[in-house]
């Protein structure tokens, strides 16, 4: 079973969620999605740089608005 969720295609989940939602969300959110979601913890987004994406930083901005 652990071996079938670490063979877990990231990339193809985010083309399926691309097509039913890129127009709400935009390609900076599945950006952010996609690596927060890499299998490989060396390729994986840490906090601080998920808290520095453009667009956490974009609605931040738009928050303080």
């Amino acid at each position: 079973m652990a071996e079938e969720i670490s063979r877990f295609n990231i990339k193809e989940e985010i083309q399926k969620l691309d097509a039913s939602i890129k127009e709400r969300v935009g390609d900076q959110a599945l950006s952010l999605l996609e690596s927060m979601m890499q299998n490989n913890s060396e390729k994986r987004s840490s906090a601080n740089e998920c808290l520095d994406h453009p667009w956490l930083v974009c609605m931040r901005l738009k928050e303080k608005a």
